[in-house]
């Protein structure tokens, strides 16, 4: 072939590549909003068992990281011993911004007898919802977080990930919760700190599906679903957990063995490693 040949077949190649990437770039930013982040991150933490101590942990390293532009993060956890039970949630900021330091003596604290919050900082009191002691290892109040999260003005999303974080048993179901007076009052032969409750797979099932349909009426898009649900608990990446959650969202990330706690974030005891938070 002719230099001069080449050249004009080099001239076309750049072309076609040119069209390419700008159509490539085009087709992305279809669907998309701007002005909102680009994910919300919803992380559902029981800690209303033995695992109190790791989602506190877990719980420093998202506050290490905290929200963005690009990525809220907002949290519902429940703890056993050191608030009896009580439910908060969280639009998680950066520590070193918003003074939420995460450390076992601040936000995790106790409550008041009569339902008060005993920590002053009114900078903070915006970003944080008390609740009453409600059942982590009921489905319903799953939803409740969820449907909250993607209702709540501010928390828009191009994409949303959720989270569910505790003790998980596969087919046998996902969420342990030791202090359930609801549950209780169902049994009120038993004290509450006996009364343990779980989340049944299908339970679960059934409420990513409303919660999907939540997705589907914000976005607009028919039959949307939960761009990545994570499982952060032992056993549900076998195949029955799958079978049921299989349409439930685009991605599920599990393991199918026993499993240490994800890594949210940097450690101080190990600042030079980064958690998946670190990283959108």
């Amino acid at each position: 072939m002719k230099p001069k040949a080449c050249g004009k077949l080099s001239s076309v190649i750049r072309a076609g590549i040119s069209v390419f990437v700008f159509l490539s770039a085009l087709l992305l930013m279809c669907g998309r909003s701007y002005g909102i982040a680009d994910w919300t991150v919803m992380i559902y933490m029981d800690g209303a068992n033995n695992l109190q101590g790791g989602m506190i942990d877990n719980f420093n390293q998202i506050a290490k990281v905290g929200s963005s532009d690009n990525v809220n993060i907002v949290v519902q956890i429940k703890l056993k011993n050191k608030e009896k039970g009580v439910v908060r949630r969280y639009l998680v900021q950066k520590f070193e911004d918003k003074n939420m330091n995460p450390n076992r003596k601040n936000k995790l604290v106790a409550m008041n007898g009569d339902g008060s919050d005993n920590y002053s900082d009114q900078v903070n009191a915006k970003y944080r919802e008390i609740l009453s002691n409600w059942d982590m290892g009921d489905a319903n109040t799953l939803l409740n977080f969820v449907n909250w999260a993607l209702t709540k003005k501010g928390y828009e999303a191009n994409n949303y990930m959720l989270i569910i974080v505790d003790h998980g048993t596969g087919w046998k179901g996902i969420c342990v919760d030791e202090y359930s007076p609801q549950e209780a009052g169902r049994n009120p032969n038993k004290n509450p700190e006996e009364i343990v409750t779980k989340m049944k797979l299908a339970d679960l099932g059934s409420k990513l599906g409303s919660i999907n349909a939540i997705i589907s009426e914000k976005t607009d898009r028919e039959k949307d679903k939960l761009d990545i649900l994570g499982l952060d608990a032992c056993y549900m990446s076998q195949v029955e957990v799958m079978h049921e959650l299989k349409d439930r969202a685009k991605y599920i990330v599990a393991s199918e063995q026993l499993q240490g706690d994800w890594h949210y974030g940097t450690t101080t005891e190990d600042p030079k490693k980064t958690g998946f938070l670190n990283l959108m």
